[in-house]
């Protein structure tokens, strides 16, 4: 492509996955003119600019996308993006599955559409690895829980926001062993109570049922998209 000197582009998945996961994901440095122009695609996209600046119209509301920000575009956003100098430097992933939207919206409910976010768990370097070597369903799943948990608790300058993606993540990566509330708080390093009330105020539950919800998505998918038997799922 003439308007690009890095392209790497992948589908994971196809579109009509019942779980939350992504299809098309991967990474352009862009020249001066490139553009993409989409009106109600009917999928989620979230940008990530690692280098230079990319000018977003959503809505009809104008966003500087310089380093470190997140653009979160829903499946019924009219927008299009371009770059007004060489040497912007981004990641993109197109998100599917149940409950995606809502996801989505509710982190422009909390966040914004466009917002800064510093992926120091190089999350979307990792969903493009996934995407590139074929990983099992459930790593897509896994990683896609995880980065919605990040944007939408991650605030910079807040230890307990940063507090709770961590254990949302840890709980996600875990759920396969004995996992226990004094396990994550301790890795989260908070009291049982604390974590628990603040779990509770963020999530909306705590995080003992938390993770039994974890582990009920996790074994439904397992179930859906593999031949292993019921008896070694629930073991």
């Amino acid at each position: 492509n003439e308007i690009t000197t890095e392209y790497e582009r992948y589908l994971y998945q196809s579109p009509d996955s019942a779980f939350p996961s992504f299809s098309w994901c991967g990474r352009f440095t862009c020249k001066k003119d490139f553009l993409v122009k989409r009106s109600a695609p009917g999928y989620s996209v979230i940008l990530y600019t690692e280098e230079g600046c990319g000018a977003l119209d959503l809505n009809g509301e104008r966003h500087a996308l310089t380093k470190d920000t997140v653009a979160i575009l829903s499946a019924g956003d009219d927008y299009y993006y371009t770059v007004p100098e060489d040497g912007w430097r981004f990641r993109f992933i197109h998100l599917i599955g149940c409950a995606v939207d809502m996801q989505i919206d509710e982190i422009k409910r909390i966040r914004s559409s466009v917002f800064r976010f510093c992926d120091k768990e190089a999350i979307f370097d990792r969903i493009i690895t996934a995407a590139r070597e074929k990983m099992p369903l459930y790593k897509a799943y896994q990683l896609t829980s995880e980065l919605l948990g990040a944007l939408r608790f991650c605030r910079e300058g807040s230890d307990e926001n940063r507090a709770i993606a961590h254990a949302c993540k840890y709980i996600n990566e875990n759920l396969s062993s004995d996992l226990t509330v004094e396990a994550v708080a301790y890795e989260v390093s908070l009291s049982r109570p604390y974590l628990t009330a603040l779990f509770s105020k963020e999530i909306g539950m705590p995080p003992s049922e938390y993770v039994v919800q974890k582990r009920i998505e996790r074994a439904t998918e397992l179930l859906y998209t593999t031949d292993r038997p019921i008896s070694e799922i629930a073991s």
